[in-house]
């Protein structure tokens, strides 16, 4: 591949992987660029291989400050050329100019936006039936994640990397309630064994108050995979707003974690209120897989409250959120925390046996103390029985039968009075 316009080289030793997505920032003034457009700009890399230069997707920051900003993905550090894209070239636009050497002004390296990365981007899944993949590519970064002013967009980039041998093409869509809100520079992309494309990504803030969620989702010959979304908004006419924030957001099943709850109050501002608050653990589509406290508290300006939560120690390992909810006069808002629960912790795995053995010990010892109260009952009824000795048994012959009483005994009585 060959670059139109060179307009610097340089070269940079870090030691990056592939998922990790790291990223190289650059500015290029307007004198320099001359006749070009800030499209026409890309970062280009030595590939040794075949002694070329290959180009690397590059995304535009800002075409109008000056100098120009711009951003792009790296593979891995090596030796670097800022110039013209090769396609704009092919399309007959700039010409050549003598090399220049040196390091790009204002540039340098950072992690991948919105987290971590992961080498799968998120949840994979094969062909039905459990195949093997049919393609092989990388996707980042692992999630986005923001929270927006009511009259803030926000912009952002997906990277798509085919580590395919051969060529494959990619359908970008979007799911959820953030479709209503994410608007992608492109929906499909053919890419060549190693290429990346950066796909530009605009999210618009919801009409909703409340958290919206979705996936961006990235599909070539059966394999899917998916950028989870997660963008709260700050409404202006909010009478309250609430934040939170997990001092460790990696946790692990049926263990304790501390967080942050914030409470501001914006509309009564001074005026002491009661409102209730409620934080909820749920799945990345806001489905609630537990309560985690609920409390009405009086706030007049601004209160922040230290809490002890617990991970249910049914909770499968994968991401969550931390979902916070207030509410006043039916006005909502909510904040949001993104948190990866790691498994079941040791703790939790010792201690639920035990709450199951004492409950069973204590149905057992109340089943023994039942018992003995009957037998010592039933015991103390034998006692209060008097036995009769046989010598004191009368014989029926024995016992002496009275005369039977005369019919005209009433009558003799009678005449003896009357005498």
């Amino acid at each position: 591949t060959e670059a139109g316009t060179k307009i610097e080289y340089f070269d940079m030793a870090y030691n990056c992987t592939l998922s990790e997505q790291c990223r190289i920032y650059f500015n290029v003034s307007s004198s320099v660029m001359g006749t070009l457009n800030a499209s026409n700009i890309s970062l280009l890399f030595y590939n040794t291989s075949d002694m070329s230069w290959d180009n690397l997707s590059t995304q535009v920051i800002s075409a109008t400050n000056d100098p120009r900003e711009f951003f792009a993905f790296v593979p891995h550090f090596t030796d670097f050329l800022i110039g013209q894209n090769p396609r704009s070239v092919e399309s007959g636009g700039g010409g050549d100019d003598d090399d220049d050497s040196g390091s790009p002004g204002n540039g340098g390296s950072t992690g991948g936006s919105g987290g971590s990365s992961s080498g799968s981007g998120g949840s994979s899944a094969g062909a039905a039936g459990g195949e093997a993949e049919k393609a092989s590519f990388v996707v980042s970064p692992s999630q986005i994640t923001a929270t927006l002013a009511q009259d803030q967009q926000h912009t952002t980039a997906i990277g798509i990397r085919n580590t395919d041998t051969k060529a494959l093409t990619f359908l970008i869509t979007v799911d959820g309630d953030a479709k209503k809100i994410i608007e992608l520079t492109e929906n499909s992309v053919t890419l060549q064994p190693n290429e990346e494309a950066i796909i530009g990504v605009t999210i618009y803030p919801p009409d909703t108050a409340q958290v919206t969620t979705g996936k961006i989702r990235i599909i070539s010959e059966g394999v899917l995979k998916s950028i989870p979304v997660i963008i709260g908004v700050k409404r202006k006419d909010a009478l309250f707003d609430i934040s939170v924030d997990v001092e460790d957001a990696n946790l692990k099943a049926g263990s304790i974690f501390t967080a942050s709850v914030s409470l501001q109050n914006i509309g009564l501002r001074g005026v002491p209120t009661d409102v209730a608050a409620v934080v909820y653990l749920t799945d990345l589509e806001k489905n609630i897989v537990a309560r985690l406290w609920k409390e009405t508290i009086a706030v007049s300006t601004f209160i922040s409250l230290h809490k002890d939560f617990v991970v249910p120690p049914t909770v499968e390992a994968g991401n969550y959120l931390v979902l916070a909810k207030v509410e006043y006069e039916g006005i909502p808002a909510e904040a949001f925390e993104f948190v990866t629960v790691e498994g079941k912790s040791v703790e939790a795995k010792e201690e639920f046996p035990w709450r199951e053995m004492v409950v069973y010990i204590l149905y057992a010892v109340g089943f023994v103390v039942g018992v003995l109260l009957v037998i010592k009952a039933y015991n103390g009824n034998i006692h209060r029985v008097k036995l009769i000795k046989k010598s004191s048994i009368i014989k029926k012959s024995s016992i002496r039968q009275k005369s039977p009483v005369r019919d005209d005994y009433w009558a003799e009585m009678q005449r003896s009075l009357h005498r």
